[in-house]
């Protein structure tokens, strides 16, 4: 399941893609890996909140915000999502997604409410075995089709390819990711797809619109994140330090983006993703 942006304010929209460089993976999908080992997480983690903060230059000091908050996820004992708290500062724009799954593990079913519990969205999965896929259909609660996705996975249980067609809109979208020997994300490729040629022979061709290169520690940690434009020109290159709980879940990441100024390159730090978590009791 895809995590829909409904952000209104900018400071939450430039947060965004931040907060999810702490994910890496697709929230609710997990092949033959749960939902914590796609995340990495350590432990029998119940929840983990997520809220951000930007860092701006102010009179020559580095000054941190206030956290926002973004993002609160709920795991089951087996590790798999149960529940996506979609969090924001207006309340009335909270909504929440609860994921149910059948005897197999495998999932079944999600549903998304608005910050009054009323029901607005449903996704249904089908499962795949012989290809490796999950097809999933977004249908709003009154039957008629959103939006459909594909997810793709290798041998190991990573997602290796994501298409996502929107219903309403004449450009679909494909997700393309590699991984090391260790399951750890090092490149995503994001593809506009569309419809070219005549009616009766248009073709589908997709076009590259980004890639991004993904760069780690020895104990696995994300530390240098790449993005090229789709000529190749560097769009941003982003670096992360962190701080660690004592089960060995990072519960802060630090972002600092080269900048070029007046000719110089340095590194300025952009913000940080705070985690709390919370875990099962043995």
């Amino acid at each position: 399941m895809y995590l829909d942006k409904k952000l209104n304010s900018s400071l939450k929209t430039g947060l965004t893609a931040l907060a999810l460089v702490a994910l890496l993976v697709d929230p609710a999908l997990a092949g033959k890996k749960s939902d914590k080992e796609q995340e990495r997480l350590i432990g029998p983690v119940k929840t983990v909140f997520i809220e951000l903060t930007t860092i701006s230059n102010e009179g020559g000091k580095w000054i941190e915000s206030a956290r926002i908050p973004w993002l609160s996820n709920t795991y089951d004992l087996q590790g798999n999502k149960i529940q996506e708290d979609q969090l924001y500062e207006d309340l009335s724009l909270n909504f929440k997604s609860v994921f149910t799954y059948d005897a197999n593990g495998n999932l079944k079913e999600g549903v998304e409410y608005d910050y009054k519990e009323f029901p607005t969205f449903k996704w249904t999965y089908t499962h795949l075995a012989e290809q490796n896929q999950i097809e999933e259909k977004r249908t709003q609660i009154n039957g008629v089709l959103f939006s459909k996705s594909t997810y793709t996975y290798d041998k190991n249980g990573n997602l290796s390819e994501e298409v996502r067609q929107q219903i309403n809109s004449t450009k679909d979208f494909k997700w393309v990711y590699l991984y090391d020997a260790d399951g750890r994300k090092i490149e995503e490729n994001f593809y506009l797809v569309q419809t070219q040629g005549l009616p009766h022979e248009a073709v589908r061709v997709s076009t590259l619109d980004f890639k991004t290169i993904y760069r780690y520690d020895a104990k696995g940690n994300l530390v240098e994140e790449t993005r090229f434009d789709a000529s190749g020109a560097i769009k941003f290159k982003k670096q992360y330090t962190y701080k660690f709980d004592s089960v060995g879940n990072w519960i802060s990441q630090t972002a600092e983006e080269w900048v070029t100024r007046s000719g110089k390159t340095a590194l300025e730090p952009t913000g940080v993703t705070y985690r709390t978590l919370q875990y099962h009791s043995k």
